[in-house]
């Protein structure tokens, strides 16, 4: 399989990362860029969504690799730090996702509630 990526700006601070083979979906990052109050921060939130069919083909990895390089390429272009973190909404997707994105350099935190998380910095060059 040949995966090729596009990324969408949806709306302002809001966008579509599309894994595709051919013209067909095999899985989506859709993510948003929000301020933080402050002009060298930027705050990420977002979903990395693979549909059961595609499963177990490595397309998350890609997904959350390609993700990686765009928002480093936002950070570089804004000359801003960009910190993304990672929720989980089910203890399923957290032992799936968890050891993919730790193996790209997050850190694992929890909330005050004790919600696990991840948090990566992307810092412009």
């Amino acid at each position: 399989m040949s995966l090729k990526f596009k990324l969408e700006n949806i709306d302002s601070g809001e966008f579509l990362l599309k894994a595709l083979d051919g013209s067909e979906i095999k899985g989506t990052y859709s993510f948003s860029v929000e301020d933080s109050g402050r002009d060298d921060l930027k705050l990420v939130r977002g979903h990395v969504y693979v549909p059961q069919r595609f499963r177990g083909q490595s397309i998350a990895p890609r997904l959350i690799f390609r993700f990686g390089a765009e928002i480093c390429n936002l950070a570089e272009k804004d000359e801003a730090d960009y910190i993304h973190v990672v929720g989980f909404e089910t203890p399923e997707s957290r032992r799936v996702l968890s050891p993919i994105f730790s193996s790209f350099g997050y850190i694992e935190f929890e909330t005050r509630k004790g919600k696990p998380n991840l948090v990566r910095q992307y810092l412009p060059s």
